[in-house]
């Protein structure tokens, strides 16, 4: 990567940063997890949905909680698809327009967020027991934190949510809109979307919400450092184009911008 791109990448996460910031919310992420801990509301807020005296978790086969966690993945993946589909075929066509960007962006969030990082990396390598496996909700194993290590050897285990992260991707579309009004409305979707996807695996006893805002973490981030790639790409792209206008075409173009 040379010095020129990575000029360019920074002049691109500027602009991502004004329209989604990134370091403030990751900070409060990190607090917020802290405060989970230390606080023993991470597990608390777990046990409300257990009832001792039946050692079960009531609401797991309850609607609309079965429902939601059985059906509700697929909105995410049926738009990755469509945006898989949709991008390869712009690079079939060599076309690099704002549908294809969109199409590139989506497919390279849900292969690296909900893929790659959520299900293949981090769930195997933290293996925290979930909360219906943990001795003080009845369970065999012993209560680890976020961030902490499990004596799973498998991919099934609670740290990060694999189903709220999937929920979380219908923030991304929020990432390749211009407008900010379109930015804020699918963003707010998609929050809702995916913090549904999350009270519902929380009380069905399938994960603790640090597991599920650090789902909401790390679809973000990937989200964001995926827009600024392409929105970098895009500047390559269309430098020598700029290069070869007036003065006052430039100043034309920035204003539009």
């Amino acid at each position: 990567m040379n010095t020129e791109f990575l000029r360019t990448y920074g002049r691109a996460s500027r602009v991502i940063h004004a329209r989604f910031p990134i370091i403030i919310p990751m900070i409060a992420l990190l607090i917020v997890t802290g405060l989970l801990e230390l606080t023993g509301l991470d597990l608390a807020i777990s046990s409300l949905f257990y009832d001792v005296q039946t050692e079960s978790w009531p609401l797991s086969d309850a609607e609309p909680w079965q429902s939601i966690d059985e059906y509700f993945v697929f909105p995410g993946v049926i738009l990755g698809g469509i945006a898989t589909i949709s991008g390869l075929v712009a690079c079939i066509r060599w076309q690099w327009n704002d549908r294809a960007r969109a199409a590139v962006l989506l497919t390279w969030v849900l292969i690296i967020g909900p893929g790659l990082l959520v299900n293949a990396s981090l769930k195997p390598f933290f293996s925290r027991p979930r909360p219906r496996e943990v001795t003080e909700l009845g369970g065999p194993k012993m209560y680890q934190p976020a961030f902490g290590f499990g004596d799973q050897i498998h991919h099934n285990s609670s740290f990060p949510s694999g189903h709220a992260s999937i929920g979380f991707f219908l923030i991304a579309p929020a990432f390749a809109c211009r407008k900010r009004v379109w930015r804020i409305s699918l963003l707010s979707a998609g929050l809702c979307y995916g913090s549904l996807m999350s009270i519902s695996r929380i009380v069905q006893g399938g994960h603790y919400l640090s597991d599920t805002i650090w789902s909401l973490g790390i679809l973000y981030a990937t989200c964001w450092a995926m827009a600024t790639l392409i929105l970098a790409v895009q500047y390559q792209r269309t430098k020598p184009f700029v290069m070869a206008l007036s003065d006052d075409d430039k100043q034309r173009l920035r204003k539009a911008a």
